[in-house]
């Protein structure tokens, strides 16, 4: 019981600090952000629209075959309608991915492309949002 007691009086005292400094409204919000868009998973695995289930069908469609990710999974990546489109933000985007390859640190002022496959698994991209980028993200 006592155990039980000081550890939620220690969980009690870190949400305090953390509210406190602000920390924890940050840290909510990037959750939540994060929770609720399915554009970026769509992203980086890619929709149930554009699963192939093998490589006959996936070439059929426009795609490439191709191992993907630290597992190397072979996956159907599908190129997008808008690749190349210029872009500020990734809602202007059909696979959520507005990126430039300028090697820029985060908040420059620039425009994107829309990127040019289903899948973003396996690359590092400079993306960017309202018009400022992010800094480069890799994601596997």
């Amino acid at each position: 019981m006592k155990n039980t007691l000081s550890a939620a009086v220690f969980l009690v005292l870190v949400l305090a600090v953390l509210s406190y400094s602000g920390l924890f409204v940050k840290l909510e919000n990037i959750m939540e952000e994060e929770h609720n868009d399915s554009k970026k998973e769509q992203a980086v695995f890619g929709s149930v629209e554009d699963y192939h289930a093998d490589k006959a069908s996936c070439e059929a469609a426009g795609g490439k075959w191709e191992p993907a990710g630290l597992q190397q999974i072979e996956r159907c990546n599908l190129p997008t309608s808008d690749a190349g489109k210029v872009c500020r933000s990734a809602s202007e985007c059909e696979r959520g991915v507005c990126f430039t390859d300028k090697i820029e640190m985060r908040d420059v002022e620039t425009e994107g492309r829309c990127y040019g496959w289903s899948l973003s698994i396996g690359t590092c991209l400079n993306r960017v949002e309202e018009g400022k980028t992010t800094g480069v993200l890799c994601i596997d």
